[in-house]
């Protein structure tokens, strides 16, 4: 029984809270503070738009110089990629060119012999 009692207290201060709410939001400075509250929610909603807008500004930037960074790298890669290349062209060139004399010079040591 007590239980009950404590709920109905409790629903019975609900309603008064309720009441009282609407009458001060329905009175002249009730709506004052409606019109601020809505007034600050929008400088609020704008201030949080701007900041987002600044955030994906600096965001696309560093996107910008992470991009080029990369690009870079890679001309440095492929250049010495190429480099690379070239050298070991060079080298297995002259390692052909030195075992064809190898093989021409037995020969003619082979003839001579």
């Amino acid at each position: 029984m007590e239980n009950k009692n404590s709920n109905s207290l409790m629903l019975l201060t609900g309603v008064i809270a309720g009441a009282a709410t609407v009458y001060f939001l329905k009175s002249p400075t009730g709506r004052k503070v409606i019109d601020l509250l809505l007034e600050k929610g929008e400088q609020l909603k704008e201030e949080i738009a701007d900041q987002a807008e600044a955030i994906i500004d600096k965001s696309k930037e560093k996107v910008e110089v992470v991009k080029d960074t990369g690009n870079e790298l890679l001309e440095k890669a492929e250049v010495q990629v190429s480099q690379a290349k070239a050298k070991i062209s060079k080298t297995a060139e002259e390692s052909q060119s030195d075992f064809e004399a190898g093989i021409k010079k037995a020969a003619n040591n082979l003839k001579n012999a």
